[in-house]
């Protein structure tokens, strides 16, 4: 069972961008913001799409937020690229969800175009799962990547919000506490 939800300012710090981060809530420093993980699935619910990509799951609250927006859509199918075994084990089954293992090793031709894509694995990882995914996406389709501010992931953050920034996106950046930046394809 996953942790309650604390306050996001026991993980991040204030700062100029996002000086209140006590205003959004986590299970732990690895968990996304359940109020970016509810924006997500806004998304889901505002963009209608046919297939959706999410990299890293953690306690899965994202992907059954996104699964409920597909339900509710009432279409859509959500592949989660996840490698921990407890982590997919905890995710459960879904009729709108296939679940795959290490992103890098995926191929998503069989399942048609990507629509919308949330990449939240290891930050290290999410710009060649872009670079990889790329072939799957068409133009207009939106991609989210988490932990884009520079406080997040022991700093990681400004170096992945860097990398976005030579992928050749339109980009917006959320000041949310762990930095979320949208894009869309060219």
């Amino acid at each position: 069972m996953p942790s309650p939800m604390l306050p996001e300012s026991r993980f991040i710090e204030p700062t100029d961008r996002c000086p209140a981060p006590q205003h959004w809530h986590s299970t732990d420093e690895e968990s996304t913001e359940l109020e970016v993980s509810e924006l997500v699935a806004g998304l889901v619910r505002g963009l209608q799409p046919r297939l959706v990509l999410e990299t890293g799951s953690a306690h899965g609250q994202t992907t059954r937020l996104i699964l409920d927006a597909l339900d509710r859509n009432g279409h859509g199918l959500l592949v989660t690229c996840e490698t921990c075994p407890v982590r997919q084990q905890r995710l459960g089954t879904h009729p709108r969800m296939v679940k795959l293992g290490a992103s890098l090793e995926q191929n998503l031709a069989e399942w048609g175009p990507i629509d919308f894509a949330f990449f939240d694995s290891l930050p290290w990882l999410r710009v060649d799962e872009f670079r990889l995914f790329r072939q799957w996406m068409r133009a207009g389709t939106i991609v989210a990547f988490h932990d884009t501010a520079p406080q997040a992931g022991s700093g990681a953050g400004v170096e992945l919000r860097e990398e976005i920034g030579g992928l050749g996106l339109t980009v917006i950046d959320l000041p949310t506490p762990r930095g979320l930046t949208l894009g869309e394809v060219a």
